[in-house]
């Protein structure tokens, strides 16, 4: 990875220099960055994204694509979606892979083309107090003290989740994915399946460096084993989650990480394919991708359903991919029942859920956001999979 900043270069110049570069330096691929909507990089990869619309046929779409020459197909049909493609660009230069999607994208025939982005994860996504606690006021409100909660809440302001266990537990047969930075696969107090890695750094679907531990907490909303005399519980303890690590965390740890949307659509395939019936994203992204949202769809139209976090900046608009209509947008609640601080609201919320000190599963040992095995979190990240997790019991 070369970083060279061309500080004072107008935009043509500074195409006209990248591009040079990208032919005569000993490059696999040049890129520029740009700043996404978080104010973080926005890198386009060589590989574009495209999907024809509905009644082309695929000799029709063979002849646009050959026509266009503009790189090898690496897939066809690309994440179970009809007319699909993920290819190869034949140039290594960002700019002309940007210039290739556009061309492509403007062809009546194509439903959409974009390059496959590297972007971060928003900052804000985690708020860690870093201390164990006992009480689980989201699950059962008593105003009860402890570590995490100290007698502030209202009585009853909760998802009435010992009702719901009267009636059930969950059904080891109902799965739900968890889009994140992977999932510690051997921890004690989770009910899960193998997970899978989607970044091709080889971690099974659990965490792979020091930092990856959004995940971990994120699941034990969902899936923390019930009545085993250890750490917390789940909303839906009996179900499973699917670990699907999507997203690399930054070292040294900053609360951010990288991501490509095409991870995010192979692993919501990955996960229709093996009958996950709910999915949760506690993550916010600052670009948009018209291929995450048609897998989005195109899964929601066979029966998953998708939930993600409304995001954490205290603001009336709610976060990409949460904003989408294919999924439930959560927003976080504290022990009063009134909306967080800091949680975003309005327009396309689906459902508020707690998420103000929330107690949950940590990676165990001395991994994790500290030494214990659970620790108190504070966020958005947590109450869209306690949403998730009603979806899974009901189910």
């Amino acid at each position: 990875l070369l970083d060279i900043e061309l500080d004072g270069v107008d935009g043509s110049a500074l195409e006209d220099a990248l591009n040079r570069i990208a032919r005569k330096g000993p490059f696999d691929f040049v890129s520029p960055v740009f700043f996404d909507d978080f104010g973080g990089p926005l890198i386009p990869t060589r590989d574009i994204l495209v999907r024809f619309k509905s009644g082309i046929g695929v000799a029709r779409q063979n002849k646009i694509l050959a026509n266009a020459n503009v790189g090898t197909v690496l897939e066809r049909n690309w994440a179970n979606m009809p007319g699909a493609y993920r290819i190869r660009s034949n140039s290594n230069s960002g700019f002309v892979v940007l210039e290739q999607s556009n061309e492509l994208a403007r062809l009546p025939e194509v439903r959409f083309a974009e390059p496959d982005m590297i972007l971060t994860t928003r900052r804000d996504s985690f708020i860690p107090n870093d201390t164990f606690f006992t009480s689980c006021w989201g699950l059962h409100n008593t105003s009860q003290n402890g570590d995490c909660q100290n007698g502030a809440g209202t009585i009853d302001m909760d998802m009435d989740a010992p009702e719901a266990w009267d009636i059930t537990t969950g059904d080891p047969n109902i799965m739900v994915l968890i889009l994140d930075n992977g999932v510690q696969q051997n921890h004690p107090d989770l009910n899960q399946i193998a997970g899978a890695d989607f970044t091709g750094q080889g971690g099974g679907g659990g965490p792979v460096n020091e930092c990856d531990n959004h995940g971990t907490t994120v699941a034990g909303c969902v899936s923390s084993i019930i009545n085993n005399n250890l750490g917390t519980v789940g909303v839906a303890p009996d179900c499973r989650i699917a670990s699907a690590r999507v997203h690399i965390s930054n070292v040294p740890c900053d609360g951010a990480g990288t991501f490509q949307f095409s991870w995010v659509v192979d692993a919501l395939a990955w996960a229709e394919g093996i009958g996950v019936r709910v999915s949760n994203n506690s993550n916010s992204y600052g670009g948009t991708s018209s291929a995450l949202e048609d897998k989005y769809d195109q899964t929601r139209n066979n029966g998953m359903i998708h939930f993600a976090s409304a995001g954490n900046g205290a603001s009336s608009n709610i976060n990409y991919p949460a904003s989408l209509s294919t999924i439930n947008a959560i927003a976080a609640l504290s022990a009063d029942g009134d909306l967080a601080s800091f949680s975003n609201y309005g327009p396309g919320l689906a459902f508020s859920a707690p998420g103000e000190n929330i107690m949950t599963t940590d990676r165990t040992g001395l991994d994790g956001y500290n030494s214990g095995d659970y620790v108190c979190v504070n966020g958005t990240s947590f109450a869209s999979p306690y949403g998730a997790g009603v979806a899974a019991i009901v189910l």
